[in-house]
Order: structure tokens, then sequence, then C-alpha cells
């Protein structure tokens, strides 16, 4: 028994995330912002346009990042959420957490609006 214990100890602390705690809470600061969405995004019925102003939610798992835009215009429980940035671990290099790495894509997709 204590075998086993010890066995699924060393497994549960080899499976480590490519995000950590620290750039999980530092991915919310993209979610406080608006921005406006350089190309159109999402399926006809719940399209964003390009120029639309949005906001983002991101979304994180053990091995993934995604960001949904929604327009800005409308409340946050209505809107029609469209996915516009998936990543997976192997998207970056060494399978760790770039910042510099998911602004790039990001900021391909949506500029920070000027107020």
């Amino acid at each position: 028994m204590k075998r086993w214990a010890l066995a699924a100890l060393v497994l549960v602390c080899s499976c480590s995330s490519f995000l950590k705690k620290e750039h999980i809470e530092g991915l919310k600061v993209y979610e406080e912002g608006q921005y406006v969405i350089k190309q159109d995004a999402g399926p006809e019925e719940s399209s964003l346009r390009k120029g639309t102003t949005v906001r983002l939610i991101v979304q994180t798992g053990g091995d993934f990042l995604k960001v949904y835009a929604y327009s800005a215009s409308v409340d946050f429980l209505k809107a029609d959420r469209v996915l516009i940035l998936f990543l997976l671990d192997d998207d970056f290099q060494d399978k760790v957490f770039d910042k510099r790495y998911f602004e790039e894509r990001l900021y391909r997709l949506v500029e920070a609006r000027k107020n």
C-alpha cells in the first residue's frame, strides 16, 4: 500500500502545468480593458466585425489557453462569445508559457482601445 501511495504522489508531482499560478493571475488583466478587433471573427450568426470594440475572457487549463471576445456593448451574461485565440503548451518553446509570445499572437487579432 505504501509503494502505491508513493508512486501516486510522484506521478501527481511530476504532472505540472505550463501555466503557473502567477501566469494565470497575470492573464486576468487582459479581461479588464477594451479592445478593437482587427478582423472578422466567428460564425455569421454571432460574428464580430472588424473594428468592433470588444472585451476579452481568458480561459486556462492544464495545457491550453483560450481567449474569447464579445462585443463591449452587450452585457457579459447575454453576449455571444467568440473564440479568437487557442494556444496549446506545444505552441510555446519548451512548453513554457511566454508572455511576449502570447501578446504577439493576441495583438495580431486585437489592439487596445484608446480612450
